[in-house]
């Protein structure tokens, strides 16, 4: 996940002005912090790609109504990607 948003860690904390979906953030991240070109490898058709892990406060998003999942103050959204090279 560190090659799509400039080769680093990034803790982005973001104060909305109106409430958030999944969906919304994924969006939001797409356009303003993957490398341009990158994007496919993020998203694909509104979600994310295979092979990335999305963690909110610590639970499998799966759980937790995927992109319908509607974000609150204070919490940690986590994608890890399960893909490496070998």
């Amino acid at each position: 996940m560190e090659l799509l948003i400039q080769g680093k860690k990034q803790e982005i904390e973001h104060d909305f002005a109106h409430s958030m979906t999944m969906k919304d953030l994924i969006k939001y991240i797409g356009e303003t912090h993957v490398l341009k070109g990158k994007e496919d490898a993020f998203t694909k058709a509104g979600t994310i790609c295979p092979g990335i892990l999305v963690i909110v406060n610590g639970s499998d998003w799966e759980v937790m109504d995927e992109l319908d999942y509607q974000l609150e103050n204070d919490d940690v959204v986590e994608f890890i990607s399960t893909l490496h090279g070998g």
